[in-house]
């Protein structure tokens, strides 16, 4: 994925005992071959709030990706967070 355009997903939810999720999926942006997505980070979080997405995706970036070109970065997309 380096150098390339890819795609970020994020995706909160509660677990089985009420606890909050978050997943990244990221993936290259080709529009003439398919790429595997892959699941790059997961997480227990205190609360799904947009602060705390805002800040899992960051940390996420710098943790896997340390040389992260956010240029490279096009769509992000998440369900809404609560307020």
């Amino acid at each position: 994925m380096v150098g390339k355009v890819v795609w970020l997903f994020v995706d909160e939810s509660t677990d089985l005992l009420g606890g909050a999720v978050a997943n990244v999926l990221m993936g290259v942006l080709d529009n003439e071959e398919y790429h595997k997505p892959y699941l790059i980070q997961t997480t227990i979080l205190e609360r799904t709030d947009s602060g705390t997405i805002a800040r899992f995706i960051n940390e996420t970036l710098k943790l896997v990706f340390p040389k992260f070109n956010e240029k490279l970065l096009k769509p992000l997309v998440t369900d809404r967070a609560n307020r």
